[in-house]
């Protein structure tokens, strides 16, 4: 019943749905619509993770992180896979024509990723994210061509702010003259942290005073609203984009005369979202939510400005997302370092510059999806104290993780936001659409989205919602996002095509404009989304081609079978075996020989799971940690077997995958295994791969340290000397982040060091 009334007002010539093939093409084309769109708001509301436990020792504390690691990260890219199968079949079964030029782009990238993510777990769960969105906007641009599903699709897209919104309120703490009102969830975190303050630093293996501790605490007590996301400006972006989709459809409002009270709800709902942007500090967003708004306000208020726009809007489109780079290009060449105490746009200058680097090294393939973070360590300049995941530029992000194939999704993202300009030409005679605002079909649609998306991302995190206050909200944001989707569906369909068609330019050329300098189209949370909003904007233009679809709907079918049969299913099995590590750990035994059995079982349990799935190493890492505990509470020659343990652990990690946290674990078992025995085979060994960090990161400061300390202890120290004076020379490079620093009670043993190493 679904499929028929959103089908019932199609564009005329398409073929008749009584019959099969086009009854079963709309069925697909719908299920494909709704698989897509429920997968992107779904990831809008979970937090993703490369590991879920064994981020702390489990023995203190067992709970899982409140959100999925790779295996579900996987099974959600295949059900989106799935999904867009489905679609792009139905397509084909309705003989709509497929874009060839989107499709290829789309394609491109997936070989380069299989190379990257075949042996290695965090540049597939990464990279298969990028495909798998890449492919959805591809699907979507097809889907959207049929006027009644793009604006219900416009309408679930949007109505996931209301959750976000709703989280991001618990998240924030507000103080207005001398009024304060403070997020349930930002007073709970603060209150746990600072009862368990000593206690969690101590299981990082962080010192209270430590650089790591310092910038741990700093953004834990930032009160900017985050959302499900990782960094606020995410979430930022995100309130960019409701804020001119809230100021576009108000006016829609007014110019279909759908009354006051549509007005003044979304106006309401736009004021909101502004408020969230406000609260989020974020200027980049702020300056690309101007920007859009600017661009919408020009073709509202100013007809003469409007058909302007509407003849240059590709241009301009293009333009604006250029603009972003060339802002940090002349911001780290033309302006001084210290520019007005300006440092964000700094900071992304020196990404930049690592990225460029990385480019030219690894002209082929790039350095795979995650391996952006130990590639830029070797490659920053001296005064970036940053040790970032990501160039907080899409670009620069595809091009140096993906090589030359990164190019296919640059030009997706150029070419619909040039199509998404020209639409708004094509449009403007079309003021008023002849859809049906009285349809069931939004209200079913937004239900069904909220009941598959929503709900299991609640339950997911149910274990962390330990407060009626926090509870309550997901649930409100539940019921909030029904409402707002039926509710914006039916604007959308009484509003202008022409104010429609701007109104979403002009939000999607914010994202990307704000994407040149964030990590939006890089975060596995919100990339989905925002490639399927650009793929609304843009639109398909093919006609014909039917034998590609035929082609393409299999291998994309295909490509969700790799993707949970290789990726998700064994790191499903390992998640298992990981889980199980972690619940013989606790609770902790009172005796030491107790927790040394217990150390032991988890040891053999974590090397098991590696073995279920060896492209994920930190299994490994994980057992070789707790193998070093158990040798901490473990009698005698015990202590001796599980150092040797650990160190034979960690070579096999260093000799299968060679990452830098394998190669400083080695060096942290033969360190504490040279000094138990003092022998001096352990000592070499844990100098030489301390040095080998130091040549993964040439600018740090820890390494220089480490190295530094490594030879202190075997007697060498000269050699110290040498690496603790790196050390400080690194450590006054840093002056751009003072809690990158060292305290200054270890810069002064560091003195006290070489003054004694020289007598």
């Amino acid at each position: 019943m679904t499929a028929r009334s959103l089908e019932s007002s199609e564009n005329s010539g398409q073929a008749n749905p009584g019959q099969a093939r086009g009854y079963l093409g709309s069925v697909l084309r719908w299920i494909g619509a709704l698989g897509i769109v429920t997968v992107a708001v779904m990831r809008c509301v979970i937090a993703f993770a490369p590991q879920v436990v064994f981020d702390i020792d489990p023995a203190i504390d067992p709970t899982p992180l409140p959100g999925l690691g790779p295996p579900g990260s996987l099974f959600l890219d295949a059900l989106l896979l799935a999904a867009c199968g489905c679609g792009l079949l139905g397509e084909v079964l309705t003989k709509r024509g497929i874009d060839w030029l989107l499709v290829v782009l789309a394609l491109v990238p997936i070989p380069v990723v299989l190379w990257h993510g075949v042996g290695d777990l965090g540049n597939l769960w990464r990279g298969s994210t990028w495909v798998a969105a890449a492919v959805a906007c591809m699907v979507i641009a097809h889907l959207g061509r049929d006027r009644s599903m793009r604006m219900v699709l416009i309408a679930l897209l949007s109505a996931v702010l209301v959750p976000i919104v709703m989280r991001g309120a618990m998240q924030a703490h507000v103080s207005i003259f001398g009024w304060s009102v403070v997020g349930a969830e930002y007073a709970q975190t603060v209150a746990e942290f600072e009862a368990n303050r000593d206690v969690f630093f101590a299981d990082h293996g962080w010192e209270s005073e430590s650089s790591a501790a310092r910038i741990y605490e700093r953004r834990l007590r930032q009160s900017n609203p985050r959302g499900w996301f990782p960094t606020t400006n995410i979430f930022a972006s995100m309130m960019g984009f409701g804020l001119i989709m809230g100021v576009g459809l108000a006016v829609g409002s007014v110019r279909a005369k759908a009354g006051k009270w549509w007005f003044a709800v979304i106006a309401l709902g736009a004021a909101v979202v502004a408020g969230g942007l406000l609260l989020s500090g974020s200027k980049g967003a702020m300056v690309a939510a101007a920007a859009g708004l600017a661009v919408l306000l020009a073709r509202v208020l100013f007809r003469q400005a409007g058909s302007l726009l509407g003849r240059y809007g590709p241009a301009l489109a293009i333009a604006l997302v250029l603009a972003a780079p060339l802002a940090v290009v002349v911001r780290g060449t033309l302006l001084p370092e210290t520019w007005l105490g300006e440092r964000s746009l700094l900071f992304r200058w020196h990404y930049l510059v690592g990225a460029s680097r990385m480019i030219s090294q690894h002209p082929g393939v790039g350095v795979g999806p995650d391996g952006f973070q130990a590639a830029y360590a070797a490659v920053r300049l001296p005064r970036s104290p940053e040790e970032v995941t990501s160039a907080h530029s899409m670009f620069a992000d595809w091009l140096s993780t993906l090589g030359p194939s990164g190019a296919a999704l640059i030009g997706l993202v150029l070419i619909l936001l040039w199509r998404a300009g020209r639409r708004l030409a094509r449009d403007e005679i079309d003021e008023h659409s002849s859809s049906s605002p009285n349809s069931r079909a939004p209200l079913l649609a937004s239900a069904a989205v909220a009941v598959l998306a929503l709900l299991p991302a609640i339950a997911q995190e149910a274990l962390s919602l330990n407060s009626i206050t926090i509870t309550l909200s997901r649930g409100a944001g539940v019921l909030g996002y029904v409402v707002a989707a039926a509710g914006l569906s039916v604007v959308l369909a009484r509003a202008p095509r022409s104010i429609v068609n701007w109104t979403l330019t002009a939000a999607v050329v914010a994202l990307v404009v704000h994407a040149q300098i964030e990590m939006t189209f890089f975060d596995p949370g919100s990339v989905v989304w925002m490639m399927c909003a650009l793929g609304l904007a843009g639109g398909a233009v093919g006609r014909g081609k039917l034998w590609l679809g035929f082609i393409a709907a299999p291998l994309v079918l295909g490509g969700a079978l790799f993707i949970g049969r290789a990726g998700a299913y064994p790191a499903f099995l390992q998640q298992i075996l990981t889980n199980r590590a972690a619940s013989a750990l606790y609770p902790r035994s009172e005796d030491r020989w107790g927790q040394t059995q217990q150390r032991a079982a988890a040891v053999q349990l974590l090397t098991d799971a590696y073995e279920v799935y060896p492209a994920n190493v930190l299994p490994l890492h994980a057992a070789a940690r707790q193998a070093m505990m158990a040798a901490a509470t473990a009698p005698g020659a015990k202590r001796i077997e599980w150092l040797q343990e650990a160190a034979d652990l960690t070579q096999r990690a260093v000799a299968d995958h060679g990452k830098p946290g394998s190669i400083s674990l080695a060096g942290e078992a033969h360190r504490l295994k040279a000094l138990l025995l003092n022998d001096a085979d352990d000592w070499q060994a844990a100098i030489g791969y301390a040095r080998h960090m130091t040549e993964i990161d040439p600018h740090g400061i820890g390494v220089w340290r480490r190295l530094g300390d490594v030879r202190w202890d075997s007697g060498d120290r000269e050699g110290a000397s040498d690496a603790y004076r790196q050390a400080l020379v690194n450590d006054a490079n840093f002056e751009l982040d003072e809690l990158k620093q060292l305290p200054q009670r270890e810069r002064e043993l560091l003195h006290e060091r070489i003054d004694h190493a020289r007598q």
